[in-house]
C-alpha cells in the first residue's frame, strides 16, 4: 500500500572541459579541440579527486572546415565549355555543414507525452502507452526498465508517485501527497523528489525497494531536482530560482551557484528552465531558458508569450555557447547516454509541439517524435 505523506497544508560552478574529443571525432577534429580546450578537473560538489588518471569524453565546439578548392590544370589544351545557368547556381550554394559526429548511439529507452497526454514508454521498437490518467515529472531508471511519473489526484494539490515496471507492463503507486519531481539516482538505488512540507518544498529520499522509508534530506526551499551530480549529490535549483545548488548527503550544499550569472546576458530566468549535466562531464550542462533577445524566426511561446532557447554552460570557464534550433522555440533539454546528442521539446510558428534531436556541435537538426517532454533511460 501507499505511504500517505504528512501535509499540514490543504493549499495546495569556471570550467575549461579536459583536452578529449569524442569516441566519434575525426582526426582533425581532435587536433583542433587540443588546441583551443585546456585541462580542467571537477569542482568538486562533494569530493574533489586529486589528480584525473584518465581524460573524460567531451564535446567541444567546433565549426566544420571544408576543403580548399581544387587547382586548376595546367596541361589543358583546350578551353572547358563555359558552365551552365544550373551548375552556376550550384556553385554559389554554401557548403553543407557536417557534423563532427560520426559515431553515436541513439537511445534504446525513452518515455514522453503524446498529444493526448498520455505517457509513452518505448524500449526499442515496442511503444506502450501507459493506460490511466495523464502523468507529469518522467523519469526513466538507468537500465531503462523502470518509469517514475506523478498523477493529479485531487483534491487540492494531492498527488502521487508512481513505478511503471516495462517487464511487467504494471503500474505501482509508490507515495501519495502534495509530492512532485521524482528523480532515480545514477545507480537507481535511490528515489529523490519534492514534499511540500511547512509551506516549503523540500528535498527528499528513498530507498527504491521500499517508498514506505522515506526521509527528508534537506528542509531548505527549493523550486526543482534537476538531477543527480553524482551518487551521492543532487543538484537543485532553490527557491525562487535564486541559485543552482549541489545538495550533499548532510543536506548541506558544498556549492552553488546564481542562476542570473548562468543565464545572463544572454538570456532570462523562467520558471521551467531545465538543466541537464553532461553524463560524463560534470562541468557541462545544457539549459533552456527565455532569449533576452530572441533570434530572428524564434516563436513566442503559446503560454509564456516569450521565446525560449537552449544553451551549454561551462562551469569554470563561465563561457555559454548558444544551441541553434532555427525557427523553433525549445525547452526541456536531455543529453543521450553517450553525450552526442541533445534532445528537446521544439514548437514551431504554428505552435505544434514536437520533439526534436541535434549533434552537440549545432548539427543534424531533425525532428525524432510527435510527442512533448522525452526523457532518456539508455
Amino acid at each position: 500500500m501507499a505511504r500517505q505523506l504528512r501535509n499540514p497544508l490543504t493549499i495546495p560552478f569556471c570550467f575549461s572541459p579536459l583536452a578529449t574529443s569524442p569516441t566519434g571525432a575525426s582526426a582533425s577534429v581532435r587536433r583542433a579541440q587540443n588546441g583551443s580546450i585546456v585541462r580542467g578537473t571537477h569542482p568538486s560538489p562533494s569530493r574533489p579527486p586529486k589528480s584525473p588518471t584518465k581524460p573524460q569524453t567531451v564535446p567541444g565546439f567546433i565549426t566544420p572546415k571544408t576543403p580548399p578548392p581544387a587547382r586548376p590544370s595546367q596541361s589543358t589544351s583546350r578551353a572547358k565549355p563555359a558552365p551552365t545557368q544550373k551548375e552556376d547556381a550550384a556553385k554559389k550554394k554554401p557548403p553543407v555543414p557536417v557534423s563532427t559526429v560520426t559515431k553515436f548511439q541513439s537511445p534504446v529507452a525513452v518515455a514522453y507525452l503524446n498529444s493526448s497526454q498520455q505517457i509513452v514508454f518505448k524500449r526499442g521498437s515496442v511503444a506502450r502507452i501507459i493506460p490511466g490518467k495523464p502523468g507529469n515529472d518522467l523519469s526513466i531508471s538507468h537500465d531503462g526498465k523502470k518509469l517514475l511519473f506523478t498523477r493529479d489526484e485531487g483534491p487540492g494539490a494531492v498527488r502521487s508517485i508512481n513505478q511503471y515496471d516495462f517487464d511487467s507492463n504494471g503500474v505501482k503507486e509508490l507515495l501519495r501527497g502534495n509530492v512532485r519531481n521524482p528523480v532515480w539516482s545514477p545507480d537507481d538505488s535511490r528515489v529523490a523528489f519534492l514534499n511540500d512540507q511547512d509551506a516549503k518544498w523540500q528535498l527528499w529520499t528513498f530507498p527504491s525497494s521500499d517508498a514506505t522509508r522515506a526521509t527528508v534530506l534537506s528542509t531548505e526551499s527549493f523550486d526543482s531536482i534537476q538531477g543527480w551530480g553524482n551518487a551521492h549529490t543532487l543538484l537543485s535549483t532553490t527557491a525562487n530560482l535564486t541559485e543552482l545548488a549541489w545538495i550533499g548527503e548532510d543536506g548541506k550544499p558544498s556549492q552553488a551557484i546564481p542562476l542570473n550569472d548562468i543565464c545572463a546576458p544572454g538570456f532570462r530566468l523562467s520558471g521551467n528552465m531545465t538543466i541537464r549535466l553532461h553524463p560524463s562531464n560534470p562541468d557541462l550542462v545544457v539549459v533552456s531558458a527565455l532569449f533576452t533577445h530572441p533570434p530572428q524566426g524564434v516563436p513566442a511561446g503559446e503560454k509564456e508569450g516569450e521565446a525560449k532557447g537552449l544553451f551549454f554552460y561551462e562551469f569554470r570557464s563561465k563561457r555559454r555557447v548558444p544551441l541553434p534550433a532555427p525557427n523553433l522555440a525549445a525547452s526541456n533539454p536531455e543529453w543521450s547516454r553517450d553525450g552526442f546528442l541533445v534532445f528537446f521539446t521544439g514548437s514551431d510558428a504554428s505552435h505544434r509541439r514536437s520533439t526534436y534531436r541535434i549533434f552537440w556541435d549545432g548539427i543534424g537538426l531533425q525532428k525524432y517524435v510527435s510527442g512533448t517532454g522525452l526523457v532518456i533511460g539508455q
